[in-house]
């Protein structure tokens, strides 16, 4: 069914989610005095990271910056981590044929940490993240560069990713999308956004591109 496979990077292939929301969390609280509240977390989780910034300090937000990325580099060796599955679920989908792309809102130097960190180089085809596109998601720009690299069909591509803007951004490209059960986002978010297919564990996908 499916033949090209556009993954989401944080969330969905590696588990930055305690990372992320720490650094979020800490930012705000040295810029602006609290954490955020848990509203405030999910309305900007998913975002470029100086996005989430304006969204939390339009004043502070290049420093806020600085600040979160020197935080997450500082930590990442440490509490980033991969998803149990996912080595296997990739070794599947390239034995079968798939092409696979990343399609990110995080910067090109966080992406290939993780990648050979995590040792994933060898499953990936194509990366468009936050350097490579002018609009990041939920426009649909990172999906269809990630097509175009893979010299693929819209009719055979499927997006894999954890939170709504993922979904938002497919449906945008005209492709199928298929939310990840192990996200962090509530479930209620995705309700009017219906993603195609709900993976909840990383070996379900492998059956859906059959």
């Amino acid at each position: 069914m499916f033949k090209n496979i556009l993954f989401d990077f944080d969330g969905t292939l590696v588990d930055t989610n305690d990372l992320v929301i720490l650094a979020l969390n800490e930012a705000a609280r040295k810029f602006t005095g609290s954490p955020l509240s848990k509203e405030k977390l999910e309305s900007v989780l998913g975002y470029y990271v100086e996005d989430q910034m304006k969204a939390i300090s339009e004043i502070h937000y290049k420093e806020m910056t600085a600040y979160y990325n020197d935080f997450y580099r500082a930590r990442q060796d440490e509490m980033v981590k991969e998803f149990d599955g996912i080595r296997e679920m990739l070794d599947a989908l390239k034995k079968k044929g798939c092409r696979i792309a990343i399609i990110s809102a995080k910067e090109k130097e966080g992406i290939e940490h993780g990648i050979y960190k995590f040792e994933l180089k060898e499953y990936v085809d194509a990366i468009v993240c936050a350097n490579d596109v002018t609009n990041n998601k939920p426009h649909p720009e990172s999906a269809l560069k990630a097509i175009a690299a893979l010299n693929a069909e819209a009719s055979e591509t499927l997006l894999v990713g954890d939170s709504p803007l993922d979904i938002k951004c497919g449906r945008a490209a005209g492709i199928k999308t298929a939310l990840v059960g192990w996200t962090i986002f509530p479930m209620k978010m995705f309700e009017d956004l219906r993603p195609d297919y709900i993976i909840h564990e990383p070996k379900d996908l492998v059956g859906l591109v059959d």
